[in-house]
């Protein structure tokens, strides 16, 4: 059996071999990595996500919006009446921001 060694990984592989098992290497010195292009295979993933994006917000956007809103008031209310932590204070608002921005980009109609 004709063997040789692959210059990336020195293990032995088969002389009529192409790709070497070991590293995965093209032995016969074409690219590594196929890429495509022009083509998004998870395009039918994202076209529904981005379509929502323009148009009114939805009644679900409005009660993750007010959602949020309340998050912030309770960090509020957290922060002057001195019941809680300043982490605690901080992730309570920072969820209420964040919760809100997301409904109101994500919950629209097209």
């Amino acid at each position: 059996m004709n063997e040789k060694t692959c210059p990336y990984c020195a293990e032995t592989v088969l002389t009529a071999a192409v790709k070497c098992k070991h590293c995965g290497s093209m032995l016969d010195g074409s690219a590594r990595e196929v890429t495509v292009r022009g083509a998004d295979p998870f395009a039918r993933l994202h076209t529904p996500i981005q379509g929502m994006r323009t148009g009114p917000v939805t009644p679900i956007g409005w009660c993750g919006i007010g959602l949020g809103g309340l998050f912030v008031l309770v960090s509020a209310v957290m922060l002057f009446g001195d019941q809680g932590t300043a982490e605690e204070i901080f992730f309570t608002f920072m969820c209420g921001v964040a919760f809100g921005i997301v409904s109101f980009l994500w919950a629209r109609k097209k």
